[in-house]
């Protein structure tokens, strides 16, 4: 990626257009091919590739790219789109990061964000909290992921997430959010030396899910031609 270019101008909008409406389905990101973008395969597999375009927001036109075929993952909330060949020198592509990555490791994410008024593009900082094998028995997901501090909002699903320092490098794709369960105390209430009450106190906290890229490298090189961009 451009040192000069920041990752906000290498996020766009995948777009559902159907029955003359249209709405965001989630975000997308370019690496190192010219016709292929990524994003969170539950962005889109429920729609056929023809009804899928990719928007990019910084453009004052309305230009709409429309996705000619897309492939998912068998296992990973990962998708592949294809496009025909346009003159896309606007939109960027990201390095991937070989680095190898320490817990506590600053990390962003960047998409569009559900619900906001105006510009709906923010940074979702945080840090790697840890590395683990996320699982979703509702979509079939099993996939190597890494926890991130702050949740991920709606509407920033399939958006890269990439190292805060050393900045833009790829690390991974927002996949969505979980639920921590932290027992705070239990207490106990005793009459007559008989228990006659328990009571756990808990607290829920909402961690984000970012697949890592790494681990899918393999998969990619299969379904994109070219070779990957490494920093």
């Amino acid at each position: 990626m451009n040192e000069n270019i920041k990752p906000y101008s290498a996020v766009h909008l995948i777009i559902l257009r159907r029955n003359n409406n249209a709405n965001i389905l989630g975000c997308c990101f370019r690496i190192w091919s010219d016709n292929h973008f990524l994003t969170a395969s539950h962005c889109i597999c429920d729609y056929p590739h023809d009804e899928i375009f990719i928007f990019d927001p910084t453009k004052e036109d309305e230009w709409y790219i429309p996705v000619i075929n897309y492939k998912l993952h068998e296992n990973a909330d990962i998708a592949i789109m294809e496009i025909d060949n346009y003159d896309l020198k606007q939109f960027y592509k990201f390095s991937i990061t070989k680095i190898d990555l320490s817990l506590g490791h600053p990390l962003h994410a960047f998409g569009h964000v559900k619900g906001l008024i105006g510009n709906s593009f923010r940074i979702v900082p945080g840090f790697s909290m840890r590395d683990f094998i996320f699982k979703d028995n509702i979509n079939k997901y099993e996939y190597s992921a890494i926890e991130l501090s702050a949740p991920i909002p709606k509407g920033t699903s399939g958006a890269p997430v990439f190292s805060a320092w050393p900045p833009n490098q790829l690390v991974g794709i927002a996949t969505g959010s979980h639920n921590s369960e932290i027992e705070l105390r239990n207490i106990t209430i005793y009459e007559d030396d008989n228990k006659i009450e328990k009571e756990k106190i808990s607290e829920f906290t909402r961690y984000g899910i970012v697949l890592d890229i790494l681990k899918v490298l393999p998969w990619l090189k299969e379904n994109i031609p070219g070779e990957p961009i490494f920093r």
